[in-house]
């Protein structure tokens, strides 16, 4: 199996109805961030880690329950007006960078 290489992820993320993290266990979890920087709406479990990371630009679920997740789906297939707030407001999403993060970081431990 080969891996995506950047411009084949870009062109995925760009044309996805969405992206799904349906996880109960992450560390930074990069998928949302790059989805979000590409304008794709993501779906993820409300775990603490996924709403720093994804802040106000994300749907979120309880995790691990899948019912909760297919309706979010449902809602965004059936109320595209809601599904194109969604992306609408996407486009304010500020991207990471390493200088914020690391200005972020000194910031914190700096006396």
């Amino acid at each position: 199996m080969q891996k995506a290489d950047d411009a084949t992820l870009g062109w995925l993320y760009r044309h996805a109805f969405a992206c799904a993290m349906p996880t109960v266990a992450e560390g930074f979890c990069l998928p949302i961030v790059e989805a979000l920087q590409h304008g794709t709406p993501v779906i993820a479990s409300d775990i603490p880690v996924l709403r720093e990371v994804g802040r106000d630009y994300c749907a979120y679920f309880p995790a691990n329950d899948e019912q909760a997740f297919m309706e979010k789906v449902v809602e965004w297939l059936e109320d595209t007006s809601e599904y194109e707030r969604m992306k609408a407001h996407i486009r304010n999403f500020e991207v990471f960078t390493w200088h914020d993060t690391a200005e972020k970081i000194f910031g914190a431990i700096e006396p």
